[in-house]
Protein backbone atom coordinates (compact mmCIF):
# COMPACT_ATOMS: atom_id res chain seq x y z
CA UNK A 1 0.00 0.00 0.00
CA UNK A 2 1.52 3.31 -1.01
CA UNK A 3 1.58 6.46 1.09
CA UNK A 4 -1.49 7.99 -0.54
CA UNK A 5 -3.73 5.02 0.23
CA UNK A 6 -2.41 4.85 3.80
CA UNK A 7 -3.20 8.54 4.21
CA UNK A 8 -6.70 8.04 2.80
CA UNK A 9 -7.32 5.02 5.03
CA UNK A 10 -6.18 6.96 8.09
CA UNK A 11 -8.49 9.86 7.22
CA UNK A 12 -11.43 7.53 6.78
CA UNK A 13 -10.67 5.84 10.09
CA UNK A 14 -10.71 9.30 11.68
CA UNK A 15 -14.09 9.96 10.05
CA UNK A 16 -15.47 6.73 11.50
CA UNK A 17 -14.16 7.60 14.96
CA UNK A 18 -15.57 11.11 14.71
CA UNK A 19 -19.00 9.82 13.72
CA UNK A 20 -18.99 7.31 16.56
CA UNK A 21 -18.09 10.06 19.04
CA UNK A 22 -20.83 12.33 17.70
CA UNK A 23 -23.36 9.51 18.01
CA UNK A 24 -22.64 9.39 21.76
CA UNK A 25 -23.98 12.94 22.02
CA UNK A 26 -26.65 12.85 19.32
CA UNK A 27 -28.61 9.90 20.58
CA UNK A 28 -31.49 8.34 18.73
CA UNK A 29 -33.83 8.98 21.65
CA UNK A 30 -32.90 12.65 22.00
CA UNK A 31 -32.53 13.88 18.40
CA UNK A 32 -33.64 11.09 16.04
CA UNK A 33 -33.19 12.93 12.72
CA UNK A 34 -29.75 14.26 13.66
CA UNK A 35 -28.85 10.78 14.84
CA UNK A 36 -30.03 9.33 11.53
CA UNK A 37 -27.93 11.82 9.55
CA UNK A 38 -24.83 11.02 11.59
CA UNK A 39 -25.58 7.30 11.30
CA UNK A 40 -25.77 7.72 7.54
CA UNK A 41 -22.44 9.59 7.53
CA UNK A 42 -20.94 6.71 9.49
CA UNK A 43 -22.29 4.28 6.90
CA UNK A 44 -20.66 6.23 4.08
CA UNK A 45 -17.31 6.33 5.89
CA UNK A 46 -17.48 2.60 6.61
CA UNK A 47 -18.36 1.77 3.02
CA UNK A 48 -15.42 3.78 1.73
CA UNK A 49 -13.12 1.94 4.12
CA UNK A 50 -14.64 -1.36 3.08
CA UNK A 51 -14.03 -0.69 -0.61
CA UNK A 52 -10.28 -1.04 -0.06
CA UNK A 53 -10.32 -3.91 2.44
CA UNK A 54 -10.20 -7.58 1.64
CA UNK A 55 -13.19 -8.71 3.70
CA UNK A 56 -16.80 -7.67 3.85
CA UNK A 57 -16.98 -6.67 7.52
CA UNK A 58 -16.90 -2.91 7.02
CA UNK A 59 -19.33 -3.10 4.10
CA UNK A 60 -21.78 -5.17 6.12
CA UNK A 61 -21.52 -2.71 9.00
CA UNK A 62 -22.10 0.15 6.55
CA UNK A 63 -25.29 -1.47 5.25
CA UNK A 64 -26.54 -2.07 8.81
CA UNK A 65 -25.92 1.56 9.81
CA UNK A 66 -27.70 2.86 6.71
CA UNK A 67 -30.69 0.61 7.39
CA UNK A 68 -30.94 1.89 10.96
CA UNK A 69 -30.75 5.48 9.72
CA UNK A 70 -33.60 4.85 7.28
CA UNK A 71 -35.83 3.72 10.13
CA UNK A 72 -35.78 7.32 11.38
CA UNK A 73 -35.51 9.21 8.10
CA UNK A 74 -38.89 8.22 6.70
CA UNK A 75 -40.84 10.26 4.16
CA UNK A 76 -43.37 11.13 6.81
CA UNK A 77 -40.77 12.48 9.23
CA UNK A 78 -38.48 14.36 6.86
CA UNK A 79 -39.95 17.56 5.52
CA UNK A 80 -39.70 17.80 1.79
CA UNK A 81 -38.43 21.07 0.48
CA UNK A 82 -39.79 22.40 -2.80
CA UNK A 83 -37.41 22.34 -5.72
CA UNK A 84 -35.86 25.71 -6.39
CA UNK A 85 -35.04 26.47 -9.95
CA UNK A 86 -32.31 28.98 -10.68
CA UNK A 87 -33.55 32.34 -11.80
CA UNK A 88 -32.22 33.50 -15.14
CA UNK A 89 -29.82 36.43 -15.05
CA UNK A 90 -31.36 39.80 -15.80
CA UNK A 91 -30.22 41.57 -18.95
Amino acid sequence: MNAFWRFLRDKRNQQVLGCREALKERTRARVPLDWAMMQSNLGVALSRLGEREGGTGKLEEAVATQREALKERTRERVKRRPLRLPTPPQQ
